[in-house]
């Protein structure tokens, strides 16, 4: 009887720990996305929303005529995308007053033949305009990493192909 009583104690206390240890990670994962809202929120007026407008539109313009990926934009209407993206990217980098209009990210784009390849060719003419335009670190590593994140997402339904899905350098 003295061990099955130890054994509820030890049970209840190991219990405890972890939903002190719970509550803990949920505090600190709050902690981290107020941290990284802040940081965004910085981010955003950091750049500022004309500066923005006007970064996106030298990347699609390099884009529209990128002859690996340029093909893939043709039929697009230049401006709208522009727009879209600029709701997007402004609400990512912290924008608060910023909503994004357009379709969901997946959904718009399982329309389109798009591979690893002209995936990893969008962000670098991205980092390259990013770059030469004179974006502060901070902010090209933030939007980079977002951007490299967003592959799921943009490649589902290169995913479920099989065929030409990968780049030569992978």
């Amino acid at each position: 009887m003295m061990q099955e009583k130890q054994s509820n104690e030890t049970n209840e206390n190991s219990s405890q720990d972890q939903k002190n240890q719970s509550n803990e990670n949920s505090s600190q994962d709050q902690k981290n996305q107020s941290n990284e809202n802040s940081s965004q929120e910085n981010l955003y007026a950091l750049l500022g929303g004309e500066r923005l407008r006007e970064i996106l539109t030298v990347f699609y313009q390099e884009v529209f005529a990128d002859v690996m990926i340029g093909y893939l934009f043709a039929k697009q209407d230049q401006a709208k995308l522009i727009q879209r993206e600029w709701e997007w990217t402004a609400k990512f980098l912290g924008a608060k007053d910023i909503e994004y209009q357009g379709e969901a990210l997946g959904k718009v784009h399982q329309k389109h033949p798009i591979r690893y390849g002209h995936f990893h060719r969008r962000n670098q003419i991205l980092l390259k305009v990013l770059r030469r335009m004179q974006v502060d670190p901070k902010i090209i590593d933030f939007w980079m990493d977002h951007q490299n994140r967003m592959i799921n997402t943009i490649l589902a339904k290169a995913q479920e192909d099989t065929h030409c899905n990968k780049t030569a350098n992978e």
